[in-house]
């Protein structure tokens, strides 16, 4: 019992940023179903509507209200208000005819559901997901850095082996943004199928080419390996600002600002010049803070490849950073 209550201690922001995230997925998978009972809701109604429109709508009403999942569902009891109080809408009968004809439709796939969870979640986490391992990170490497770990444990161990303990603490968040889209795809398997007869009938529809989803494995695997790098990525941001700010407040303030600063310049610089001067469009893939989207615009290839290059040279940065000792040293001395 103790040894739970010190790891929620310990844990307790990382706990709470894990269960925001899948509060989301339920939140949104909720107001996905929303959509099934209303179709559900219309489909029953032009049915009655077009085989017993000769019946009062208030029987229509009352029975499909008594069933339970109708019960709790405002669009269903507000149509029936409406259709009670003011009577079935002018068009009806045609409306309904294309819905009835239209019932027999595939409904939605694996692909669909993702592509709309992302499109949903992606645009709200994408600015913050940074923030979301950053400032747990950060809140135990700048109290390691802050409390002049380095200095007490020169007698005691090798710099190696003080940065291998530093880098564990630092890296031990990685895993959550992978665990969360592995979280978000799991879902969506469980809720669907992978019968994509639907993306076939509605292309406009789905987020990725259906080529990419080709090898369903694969996708899985690339959709979670690039957030992965990304989680990196964003980790050796914070790494090598907290070399040089100590204060974990600061720390955060400085890793978001440079975090956006380099969205700034690929967005401005590199984007401007692979179109003015190299007239491609291929500028579109640098972009640091869309990692949910995964976005097959220009082939997986070269987002994979920008993925890789950003976090390869974000390690690099990070070498070179702590790779001098006695500069670390007289950082942390310089603590107050």
């Amino acid at each position: 019992m103790n040894q739970i209550k010190e790891f929620f201690k310990n844990h307790w922001l990382i706990m709470f940023v894990i269960v925001f995230l899948m509060s989301l997925v339920f939140i949104f998978q909720n107001y996905y179903k929303q959509f099934d009972v209303r179709n559900d809701f219309y489909n029953r109604f032009c049915h009655f509507f077009l085989e017993d429109n000769h019946k009062d709508i208030n029987t229509f009403c009352t029975n499909i209200l008594s069933e339970k999942k109708f019960q709790k569902d405002q669009y269903s009891n507000l149509m029936c208000q409406k259709y009670v109080q003011e009577g079935v809408y002018e068009g009806a009968e045609q409306a309904c005819q294309k819905t009835v004809a239209a019932e027999n439709e595939p409904k939605d796939d694996f692909l669909a559901m993702l592509g709309e969870m992302v499109l949903k979640l992606g645009g709200l986490l994408n600015p913050f997901s940074f923030l979301f391992i950053v400032i747990p990170t950060l809140m135990g490497i700048c109290k390691i850095l802050r409390r002049k770990y380095i200095i007490n444990s020169n007698t005691r161990e090798s710099y190696k082996d003080f940065l291998i303990q530093f880098f564990k603490k630092a890296y031990r968040y990685v895993w959550v943004l992978p665990v969360f889209a592995l979280f978000m795809i799991v879902v969506c398997i469980l809720s669907t199928t992978f019968d994509h007869t639907f993306s076939l009938a509605h292309p406009n529809n789905i987020l990725w080419e259906l080529t990419t989803f080709q090898n369903k494995y694969l996708f899985i695997l690339g959709y979670v390996g690039n957030i992965l790098m990304y989680s990196f990525l964003f980790i050796n941001i914070s790494l090598m600002v907290a070399r040089k700010h100590h204060n974990t407040f600061v720390a955060i303030i400085v890793s978001y600002l440079t975090y956006i600063g380099i969205e700034i310049f690929l967005e401005v610089v590199v984007k401007t010049f692979m179109y003015v001067v190299l007239h491609s469009e291929l500028g579109e893939v640098f972009n640091i803070m869309n990692l949910w989207t995964y976005s097959d615009s220009w082939g997986l290839f070269p987002l994979l490849t920008f993925s890789a290059t950003m976090c390869i040279l974000s390690f690099v940065g990070v070498y070179f950073a702590y790779r001098d000792k006695e500069a670390l040293v007289i950082a942390c001395e310089k603590n107050n």
